[in-house]
């Protein structure tokens, strides 16, 4: 069985960040040089981490986007509506809009751009807040990013069919 460079890679990163934390839990042994060497890559690899799963969040929730028309149609197919309503074309924008609203007030109190442009070191999570807030707020979160593509490609979309005509 042959193994491949993508997995190679992944164990020598986990075989390097176990030797760094062995370093930084062993200071009376290797002293001081050790130490800061070792507490400096992982201090860069926390930093990475915390942007780029914030910028993962954000890029998922745009891609989900790309495919919510899917789950529009899925969804009409699963309750079988056959007709355009009007009400549902007129309620379900407004609603999806609110929930992008509040996942933009969200965002911005939550201060997600500072940890997606590393402008802090350390993410600050209050442990006092309801679980459920604090999900609701991340699932918001996505609906503002779910909204702004769906509707943007419905708005390119459409703006491309009037100037073919």
């Amino acid at each position: 069985m042959q193994v491949k460079p993508k997995a190679i890679c992944k164990i020598c990163i986990d075989i390097l960040m176990t030797l760094a934390l062995l370093f930084l839990m062993g200071y009376q042994f290797w002293g001081d040089a050790a130490h800061e060497w070792a507490g400096a890559g992982m201090s860069f690899a926390r930093l990475l981490h915390m942007a780029a799963s914030h910028w993962g969040f954000v890029l998922m929730a745009f891609h989900f986007g790309l495919h919510w028309g899917m789950f529009v149609g899925l969804a009409g197919k699963v309750l079988r509506l056959r007709q355009p309503s009007r009400i549902r074309q007129v309620l379900l924008p407004v609603l999806s809009g609110g929930v992008a609203l509040y996942g933009l007030t969200a965002f911005v109190r939550r201060d997600l751009l500072t940890y997606m442009l590393v402008r802090t070191r350390f993410v600050f999570l209050d442990f006092s807040e309801p679980i459920l807030l604090f999900y609701l707020d991340y699932l918001a979160m996505m609906g503002t990013f779910v909204f702004l593509v769906y509707y943007g490609m419905k708005t390119r979309n459409c703006r491309k069919s009037k100037s073919i005509l």
